[in-house]
């Protein structure tokens, strides 16, 4: 009787007076063609319009501003783990002399109270000169990447700053000597 009864709860839950539709018979009248719905995945409009200010911007690399790489580089110079390689008491070290093919120019950086001079890659390249030469800065959202290296002392180094309440930071930085690999030799 147990087993019967049982039976006939499963029969009542999982029965359904309707039969089963299909999956384009369910979408109502007036819903997603095929144009629409590519136009949705690929972010845009398929009639060409521009977009709510409700919707989310396309997902990718977002530009930082000039203020925002500024504070992002100054926060990397004055990294504390950066400064005993520098070596500013030296003859030619100061003002210290900077170089990326990535950098907008007009930046106004200082390092010691001095603003930084910015040099072409012919003078970066020369091993042999004091240089530091940012090979990567990548900002995407609130987290910065920064990767540089420098040459004269065998140097090479990352960090990342993060933006936080509405300021940058310096999360965390790495340097090494150990895993240095100039691209000519001295």
């Amino acid at each position: 009787m147990r087993r019967l009864f049982l039976g006939f709860v499963l029969l009542i839950a999982c029965g359904s007076a309707k039969p089963a539709e299909s999956p384009d018979a369910a979408e109502p009248k007036g819903g997603y063609d095929d144009a629409e719905m590519e136009a949705d995945m690929a972010g845009g409009d398929p009639a060409g319009g521009e977009s709510a200010p409700s919707e989310k911007p396309p997902a990718g690399p977002v530009e930082a501003t000039d203020a925002d790489l500024k504070t992002i580089l100054q926060l990397v110079l004055d990294d504390d783990a950066l400064q005993p390689y520098l070596h500013l008491e030296e003859p030619e070290r100061m003002p210290l002399k900077i170089h990326g093919d990535m950098l907008p120019t007009g930046l106004e950086l200082t390092m010691a109270r001095k603003p930084v001079q910015y040099v072409d890659a012919t003078v970066a390249e020369d091993k042999k000169k004091a240089v530091l030469v940012f090979t990567a800065v990548e900002v995407k959202g609130d987290r910065a990447s920064i990767a540089y290296r420098y040459d004269i002392e065998k140097v090479k180094g990352s960090a990342t700053v993060v933006k936080s309440d509405g300021a940058w930071t310096l999360d965390k930085s790495r340097i090494s000597t150990r895993d240095y690999t100039p691209s000519e030799t001295k």
